[in-house]
Formats: structure tokens, C-alpha cells, sequence
């Protein structure tokens, strides 16, 4: 009895231990990043689209280099990141009369925790980035083959393409945190462009003559058709009228000058002048004349002192 016991109870652990195994493989995240089937977009069409959790961080590979965290053939070899292939189709209106946007939008769980200086932040965070396929290794705002991107820390992370059609690599990856799955929406959005308008003035027709406008209501719609606008008051209605303006009388300023010369009217008084002499130019001395007066003012100095002295020495041989 004793070990027939203890083979029920071995037999009933096995149960159990096999039966929590399933429940944790089937509950557990799923580990199947990798390349995911690949998506068409059609005109004015939206896509809503789940995928499994994504195991483990890239954080410390996006910080090192970004092109490499989000390459799609790393997605190939690890856990952490998605490859969604996306086909958009060409657009079917005339863009000479409309634009269109790819929108995409990622959404997933995460709770928010306070973080120590930095304050509230995303357990989770998940970061984006799509290339062209064929790659186009100076395509985006950075030329380093990343057309467009996602990575503010927050959630959601969006980005949009502009007129763009064909082949491209959609990548997702975990930055941060435990993932539990994810949420993407692809959006084409058309916008029809506006026809330019200019104000101009009122028409005038070949004759030169003005079309008149229409007349307008209050609030600037058009009047009803039929009706006649009111006559202005008269001037005599309810006042006094205003006495007649007299009729200008011609300018006679110039009518008394005889001369039909316009010159003349100018002035009775006729002033001559004559324009002034230039003054006359100032030579300069001659060689000679340099010569005399570096010759003479030496002389005249040394006469100058030579007669102070004398005078001097005369004085002193009178006492």
C-alpha cells in the first residue's frame, strides 16, 4: 500500500508539473521576433495590426549606434526587434491636384513609474525606424538610410511618410523594459490642395468702361434680384440748401508781363555777376634760394651771438 502510495502521488506531481509547463509556455511572452509577414497598404486604407511581446533591450546597441540597433538583417539574429515588410501601393489620384501621407502609429501596455529626477516615465519603452527596400543608404533627414523614425521615449511614437510608394522595412524594437506586445496603425491619409485664389480689381471691358459690381446686403452676400436700392435724400429735403459755389475766376498772374518770353516773367530785375578769379598758384622756392637762406641763417645767428659777446666783454673791460 505504502508504494503504491507514493507512485500515485510521483504519477499526480508529473500531471501537475506538466500541466503548469503548458499554461507558463502558453501564458509566457512569446520570443518570436524576427521578419513578420509583410504588409500591403492601398489608397486611402487603414491597418490595424497586434503583435507578440519582443524579449529583451536594445537600448545600450540604439545608444551605441542607431543604424545598426535598427538594421533589419540584426532583427534576423535577435529577440528585441521586428522586421515588418510594408508594400504601399501607388497613389490613383493626380498629385498635381492632391498630396497623401503614411501615418504609423505604435501603441502598447506600460505603466508609468517615478522615475528619481527624471519624474514619471514608461516602464516599457518602444522606438521605431523604416527604411527603403532596396536600402538607399542617404535617404532621411540624417542621410544615414533611415527614411523616417520614431525614438522619443514616449508613448506613442509616430511618424509619417510624404508621397511615398514601393517596397519598405518597418522596424520595431524594445528599448526598454518588459514587453508584452505591441499595437501598430497604418494610415493613408489624402489631402486635397487648395485651388490658389488672387483678389483682383474689377474687370474693365474693351471699350474702358468699368462693370460695375453688385450690389451687396448687410454682411457682404448679394442682394435679392429685383431689388432697387433707395434713392439718396435730396439736398432740399428737411434743411436749408446750400448757396451756389462761385465760378472761378481766371489766373491773371502773367497777363500783365508783355514779353510772350516765359524767361522774362521770371523777374523785373536782372542780376549780372561774373564767376570768381581763381587765386593764383603758389610756387614753390627755387634750389637757390633754399641755398641762400641755409647759408644766411647760420651766418646772421652766429653775427647775432657775436655781437652780444662783444658787447659783454666791452662792458666788463670798462669796470
Amino acid at each position: 500500500m505504502h508504494l503504491r502510495t507514493i507512485s500515485r502521488l510521483a504519477a499526480l506531481t508529473t500531471v501537475v508539473l506538466v500541466a503548469t509547463g503548458a499554461a507558463a509556455t502558453v501564458l509566457a511572452p512569446s520570443a518570436n521576433a524576427g521578419i513578420q509577414e509583410r504588409v500591403t497598404l492601398q489608397p486611402d486604407q487603414t491597418l490595424a495590426l497586434d503583435y507578440p511581446a519582443l524579449v529583451g533591450s536594445v537600448q545600450a546597441q540604439e545608444l551605441a549606434d542607431s543604424t545598426i540597433a535598427f538594421d533589419p538583417t540584426t532583427c534576423e539574429s535577435v529577440t528585441w526587434c521586428d522586421t515588418i515588410p510594408l508594400t504601399v501601393a501607388p497613389p490613383i489620384t493626380d498629385l498635381s491636384t492632391s498630396d497623401y501621407t503614411i501615418q504609423i502609429t505604435l501603441t502598447w501596455d506600460t505603466a508609468v513609474v517615478a522615475v528619481p529626477v527624471q519624474g514619471n516615465a514608461d516602464s516599457n519603452d518602444l522606438d521605431m525606424a523604416i527604411w527603403d527596400d532596396p536600402v538607399n543608404e542617404e535617404a532621411g533627414p540624417d542621410q544615414n538610410g533611415i527614411r523616417a523614425s520614431g525614438a522619443t521615449g514616449n508613448m506613442p511614437e509616430k511618424m509619417t511618410l510624404v508621397d511615398a510608394s514601393g517596397n519598405f522595412n518597418l522596424v520595431v524594437a524594445n528599448a526598454s523594459g518588459v514587453n508584452h506586445g505591441y499595437h501598430l496603425e497604418i494610415a493613408w491619409k489624402t489631402q486635397l490642395l487648395s485651388t490658389p485664389f488672387e483678389s483682383l480689381p474689377p474687370d474693365f471691358s474693351s471699350t474702358g468702361s468699368l462693370t460695375p459690381p453688385g450690389h451687396l446686403a448687410l454682411g457682404g452676400s448679394s442682394a435679392p434680384t429685383g431689388v432697387v436700392p433707395a434713392p439718396l435724400p435730396s439736398a432740399n429735403a428737411g434743411g436749408t440748401a446750400l448757396p451756389p459755389l462761385p465760378s472761378p475766376a481766371a489766373d491773371a498772374s502773367f497777363t500783365s508781363v508783355p514779353s510772350s518770353n516765359f524767361n522774362s516773367q521770371l523777374g523785373n530785375t536782372v542780376i549780372s555777376a561774373r564767376p570768381a578769379t581763381a587765386k593764383r598758384d603758389v610756387r614753390p622756392p627755387s634750389n637757390l634760394a633754399l641755398l641762400l637762406w641755409l647759408l644766411a641763417l647760420p651766418f646772421g645767428l652766429t653775427a647775432i651771438g657775436g655781437q652780444i659777446l662783444l658787447g659783454r666783454s666791452r662792458a666788463l673791460l670798462r669796470i
